[in-house]
């Protein structure tokens, strides 16, 4: 477990995505208790409501940050869908590649040029998912999206962080969100008895902002997971992922 530490480092503004809801919301409360300046965005609320789906209400938030330079950026909004690819909406899931992938590369990129030319340090977050460490039978294109921002986020840091810039990446086992029940688009589920909460959550991504750990997966379960599966033949892995999803449904 991250520990923290006893000069944390400061900020005086930051842009959260997805913030008014879910580990968004709990993330704020944090932040607010900090006195940083919260810019918020969020698909169905004020304050800054933006689809970043789409390309126009995205550069709306692009100048947002130009004009208010956040020394924080969270890329928090996410979205998806479990079930077969095939079954699923083409549409649906290139929507979720645009939220997941281009929405939080745009942002990234374009915050850290800002801060960069403003002669600013900061921090960019990007929430990942602990399903970016696996090739996921019907959970496919989230958790390919999810590959990709770790991948992204690795490659960013070390292109950045003698800018000053440092870009984090952070992969959560399951949250006590309504994530599970969005993904399942309303299909019962069983009571979840595993996931984190969402405050808890968000403390553990505050310790990762202030140690400036650029990826951390947070769940021993999860940790040893990942581990687990270097070793078991694809088959295996395949039918275990599958039946991981299949147990959060009620029959």
């Amino acid at each position: 477990m991250l520990q923290a530490i006893s000069s944390p480092k400061m900020f005086s503004k930051a842009l959260i995505t997805g913030a008014t809801s879910g580990l968004g919301e709990a993330l704020c409360e944090i932040l607010s208790s900090k006195n940083i300046e919260l810019i918020q965005t969020s698909r169905s609320s004020d304050p800054l409501k933006i689809d970043l789906s789409n390309d126009e209400e995205r550069q709306i938030l692009l100048k947002e940050i130009s004009e208010k330079i956040p020394d924080l950026i969270i890329n928090n909004a996410g979205f998806g869908f479990y079930g077969n690819a095939l079954d699923l909406s083409i549409d649906e899931q290139l929507k979720m590649i645009e939220v997941n992938c281009k929405a939080l590369v745009e942002i990234s990129l374009h915050a850290a040029k800002e801060l960069i030319k403003a002669g600013k340090t900061g921090t960019i977050l990007n929430i990942s998912s602990a399903g970016a460490f696996f090739p996921f039978p019907t959970f496919n294109v989230y958790c390919a999206s999810k590959a990709f921002v770790n991948q992204f986020s690795l490659g960013l840091h070390s292109e950045l962080k003698n800018k000053g810039v440092r870009v984090l990446c952070a992969c959560p086992g399951q949250i006590a969100t309504d994530f599970r029940v969005k993904a399942g688009k309303g299909h019962p589920q069983k009571s979840d008895q595993r996931s984190m909460s969402e405050e808890c959550a968000a403390k553990h991504l505050w310790k990762q902002i202030q140690r400036e750990k650029p990826l951390y997966i947070f769940d021993w379960r999860t940790k040893a997971m990942v581990q687990i599966a270097k070793f078991l033949p694809r088959p295996l892995l395949d039918s275990i992922l599958k039946k991981s999803i299949q147990d959060r449904f009620l029959r």
